[in-house]
């Protein structure tokens, strides 16, 4: 249903009246000259030609550029998309305030198309470059550059042509679809940048987001995982203070591969292949279901590899579930518990430290947390020593409960000897009162490594330094081996037995 690699046409072509068009002698156009309706002009290397078409089956007449080498002639740029010729008697000429016109030759006064920029004198000169741009510039000569086509995207986007938006001005130049093949109008697909939240390039439907390329992650845009730099093309996105854009390049000129928004709003971007005379897609988007925008809703994944393409994300469940199980997936998820906790977090504040950080304090007691960004090596690092660390540490304890356990074990097993030669004596406590003084244990000497204040390490624990109360509840007491540390303090030295 959506093909990545297709052969097509997705163009707008002409055929009659390019055939019969006449060429001017160059690429250029001055105030002297005109083109007339059946004339055309080709830049230097024969890439592009500028002159008059009609789309499809329409009956009305366009100015345009369109690639020269191609039999099948393809329009990628029209100049009075909304306001065509009824006739052949068009005109593309330079007026008498310097401006590019179209008209009819029957009243050249009213121009139905005008690039109509401020021009200081009538010295202009049109020229169509080989790059596919046709450029007005001032005085005669090519030093300054009034306007140019590179800035009015049509449907089409070539080679060096920045899809832009200038941030001085206010000015979003995207690719605006055709209204239908025979109507090169502006349609309802847009393809442009987008500046809310990170600037990628959006497909739209009107103001429906359809398909987004994704942030630029240093190579391509991140939804575009298909689009990887090769050695046939690149393309880069620059992001300043004055402008926004991505533009692409093709290395080896002679091969033709414009990216096109059609009237279906696909987004493809094409190559001519000469031996097989056609035009292939290596590129398409929207791709499948997942790359349409918002398909699975909120808080919600697509997969393709899966049966149900929507999942919920880790602790969110279904906004409407019925609809869900239907496959209707637009409303997507919500959390399946609220979060319980306030903007702080319990905290006081935040404070945020950039540059070098000088004059730090370890704290025993109190103070606040410190976050560093470090390398992911060196947490890799830290979670491999703290996780040798927190291994030695229930090793420790896990021996010591295994010691305690064995002695009472032998203790018990002595005793229901005892027991057995001489039954007139008081009963033994029975086996779980046994396992809860050996939990209690365990708890104890858990709080002194985990829990208590103060550091102690106890060095001489064995089964008669454990007192028993009424209770039966166990404490552990100390004869002279253990030693208590301050809180900022690492080690300490005595000699056992005092």
């Amino acid at each position: 249903m959506f093909p990545t690699t297709c052969l097509c046409f997705l163009f707008f072509q002409f055929f009659a009246s390019a055939a019969s068009a006449s060429t001017s002698s160059n690429d250029t156009l001055t105030t002297t000259g005109s083109i007339n309706d059946g004339q055309i002009i080709v830049s230097t290397g024969n890439n592009y030609a500028l002159g008059f078409f009609s789309p499809g089956n329409s009956s009305y007449r366009y100015v345009g550029i369109w690639f020269h080498k191609i039999p099948e002639i393809t329009v990628v740029w029209v100049a009075n998309r909304d306001n065509p010729l009824n006739d052949s008697s068009g005109v593309v000429s330079l007026a008498l305030d310097g401006n590019l016109i179209i008209s009819s030759s029957s009243d050249q006064r009213r121009p139905l198309w005008s690039t109509n920029v401020s021009v200081s004198d009538n010295t202009t000169v049109l020229k169509l470059l080989n790059s596919g741009n046709l450029v007005l510039y001032s005085g005669g000569g090519t030093s300054r550059t009034l306007w140019q086509s590179f800035d009015h995207p049509t449907n089409i986007l070539l080679p060096k042509m920045k899809l832009r938006l200038d941030r001085r001005i206010g000015l979003n130049r995207v690719l605006t679809s055709w209204r239908s093949k025979d109507d090169p109008g502006r349609g309802i697909y847009s393809f442009g940048f987008d500046q809310r939240g990170s600037p990628q390039p959006f497909l739209d439907n009107g103001s429906t987001p359809v398909w987004r390329g994704g942030p630029w992650d240093g190579q391509r845009f991140s939804r575009s995982t298909q689009l990887a730099q090769s050695h046939i093309y690149s393309y880069a996105f620059v992001d300043t203070t004055d402008e926004l854009y991505t533009v692409y390049d093709i290395y080896n000129s002679s091969i033709i591969s414009p990216i096109v928004l059609d009237d279906s709003g696909a987004l493809q971007w094409m190559t001519w292949v000469e031996r097989n005379r056609r035009w292939i897609a290596f590129y398409s988007a929207p791709t499948d279901w997942c790359d349409y925008y918002g398909h699975c809703g909120v808080y919600a994944s697509c997969r393709t590899d899966n049966t149900a393409e929507c999942n919920c994300l880790p602790g969110f469940q279904p906004k409407s579930p019925t609809d869900w199980y239907l496959t209707e997936w637009s409303d997507g998820c919500v959390r399946k518990r609220p979060l319980g906790c306030d903007i702080t977090g319990g905290g006081s504040g935040c404070i945020a430290w950039f540059g070098d950080l000088m004059d730090i304090r370890y704290f025993s007691d109190g103070g606040d947390d410190l976050y560093l960004r470090v390398d992911a090596a060196e947490l890799a690092a830290q979670a491999r020593k703290d996780k040798g660390f927190f291994h030695k540490k229930w090793e420790v304890i896990f021996t010591v409960c295994l010691v305690v356990g064995f002695l009472f074990f032998a203790v018990s097993a002595c005793s229901l000897r005892k027991k057995r030669k001489d039954k007139n004596k008081r009963p033994l406590l029975d086996w779980r009162k046994r396992f809860e003084i050996i939990m209690g244990i365990d708890r104890d000497v858990l709080y002194l490594h985990e829990d208590s204040r103060l550091r102690i390490v106890h060095r001489d624990l064995k089964a008669s330094n454990v007192l028993l109360n009424e209770e039966m509840i166990p404490k552990i007491s100390d004869f002279g081996m253990a030693r208590i540390f301050d809180g900022d303090q690492i080690q300490t030295n005595t000699k056992s037995g005092t």
